[in-house]
């Protein structure tokens, strides 16, 4: 059991140091092309022009009306208007192991629970772990100290949380698309609208009932064939009052200190997998759960007008781009991780502390910024023929709502399994 644990915690953060190898020089050459660094942070001195938050929504009408030259922005484009935008400080909870049969309960009946043998564990990061793996009635569940939550059902157990299935076609719920059309559950044929429903019902019921801090809401739904039918790949957002967390950036950097990588972003997200309608076969909530403890209101930030101006300035050779999706995020960095430092103790012998960035009350500092999203076709990744196995590709600029620093992928970073 312990093996399973270490890939769900440990291995994420592997992926996450992995991304941040040295930049190939193709990457370092299409990164030059947009006339910015390639450690993908830029601070530019410029004049911005400030609005009060309660005039986000009147500027951004402007500001989506107006012809840039280096990009285009897709038509219907809604931008949400939070009634308050903070500086933050989250914290990833503690001792939260304790609430394992609550946590287990919004999925597994009572009885189910009972016959488990759930044991209680610590993995190589230092986090204590109430869990099961049932691979006889093929079941699992697990509860970490800091809000960790996962869990599988028998339909998604052989599968685990990563369908390899053809994505036939991507839903954004936050855009408005539409979502009548009907597909083939192996319980019967239901709408993407209809699990989009039955999904926030049960956050609503369940899921918030348990953590309260937030508001959650369907973000997306990825249809993708599963076995002789379909399965609905839903991911979730979580707003602190109208202001989603980050749930795309994974970004780690070289601390010059100890010269060892160190994260510098991550994110929060829910994923579910759905392929009986009615029951989620599979969830996890990430890394674990975050909860606000301290906001400190910003009474003016950077217009959106300013912030797009900023873009085409400074991503000046950008060709056929069409900005998809615009919105306002809360970034997420820990202010301290324990990756790889070493403890000394009083007979000179060296531990290395594997804690890690998303350990048991590790805090982080958190900064509204303009998100700019630009969906990718599978056009750009799939050689002629292959079929399309990834997740909701896409690149981003995040432009800080306060200093105008910014932050970008433009890389295509591939989500799923693919080949």
């Amino acid at each position: 059991m312990k093996k399973i644990i270490v890939f769900f915690i440990s291995a994420m953060f592997a992926v996450n140091v992995c991304a941040c190898a040295p930049v190939p020089k193709e990457v370092q050459e299409e990164m030059n092309s947009y006339n910015v660094e390639n450690n993908k942070e830029v601070t530019v001195d410029s004049s911005f022009k400030y609005i009060d938050v309660s005039e986000i929504e009147s500027n951004a009408k402007i500001a989506l009306e107006k012809q840039y030259k280096q990009f285009e922005l897709a038509n219907g484009i809604s931008v949400n208007s939070p009634s308050e935008i903070n500086t933050m400080k989250f914290r990833y909870l503690g001792n939260f192991e304790s609430n394992y049969k609550k946590a287990l309960s919004m999925f597994f009946t009572e009885q189910e629970i009972e016959a488990q043998d759930i044991k209680l564990s610590t993995d190589q990061t230092g986090s204590d772990l109430y869990s099961f793996w049932n691979e006889e009635d093929k079941m699992y569940g697990c509860v970490g100290d800091n809000g960790f939550i996962a869990m599988l059902k028998p339909n998604i157990f052989d599968i685990s949380f990563s369908c390899n299935g053809r994505n036939v076609r991507i839903y954004h719920i936050d855009r408005g698309d539409d979502l009548s059309d009907l597909y083939m559950l192996d319980n019967g044929e239901y709408s993407v609208g209809e699990a989009v429903d039955h999904v926030n019902s049960w956050l609503q019921n369940e899921y918030k009932q348990l953590f309260p801090q937030y508001d959650y809401e369907v973000k997306t739904v990825i249809v993708r064939e599963f076995q002789d039918h379909y399965l609905y790949e839903i991911a979730i957002e979580q707003s602190y009052n109208g202001v989603p967390l980050d749930c795309l950036t994974q970004y780690a950097e070289m601390d010059e200190k100890t010269n060892r990588m160190r994260m510098k972003y991550t994110n929060n997200s829910i994923k579910i997998q759905m392929s009986s309608f009615g029951e989620i076969g599979s969830f996890t909530n990430g890394y674990g759960f975050i909860e606000p403890v301290n906001a400190e209101r910003i009474e003016q930030c950077i217009s959106l007008e300013s912030a797009l101006e900023l873009c085409e300035r400074t991503f000046t050779d950008f060709k056929d781009i069409t900005v998809s999706d615009i919105g306002i995020k809360y970034t997420l960095t820990p202010e301290y991780d324990y990756i790889g430092e070493e403890s000394v103790d009083d007979n000179g012998n060296i531990t290395i502390v594997t804690q890690s960035a998303f350990a048991a009350g590790v805090v982080l500092d958190s900064h509204p910024v303009w998100e700019f999203i630009i969906d990718v076709d599978p056009s750009e990744f799939l050689d002629e023929g292959e079929p399309n196995t990834y997740g909701d590709v896409q690149k981003y600029i995040y432009v800080d709502m306060v200093t105008g620093e910014i932050f970008f992928q433009l890389d295509v970073v591939l989500q799923g399994t693919g080949r």
